[in-house]
């Protein structure tokens, strides 16, 4: 068995929100450096002041990335074509 991932794994398990273990379609990066769905990561700190993966306390000062939602459309996209 090949432990290798493919590309289009890799690309996947970077599209996944590790909170909802769900593809992304609104991604932000959080101050502790990791990409979270924007609804997930607002309703986490609604509750918590920690990042749910590192611990360490974040805000909810977060970065919108475009070009990562454009490429996880994307992979989206070819993805529902190969189906």
């Amino acid at each position: 068995m090949n432990n290798m991932m493919s590309y289009e794994e890799e690309c996947a398990e970077g599209f996944i929100c590790p909170i909802t273990k769900q593809l992304m379609t609104d991604p932000v990066l959080a101050e502790d450096g990791i990409y979270y769905e924007r609804a997930a990561i607002t309703e986490w700190l609604m509750l918590n002041n920690t990042s749910p993966v590192t611990r360490q306390i974040i805000s909810s000062n977060f970065i919108t990335d475009q070009q990562l939602k454009l490429k996880i459309e994307q992979y989206k996209k070819m993805n529902m074509d190969q189906s």
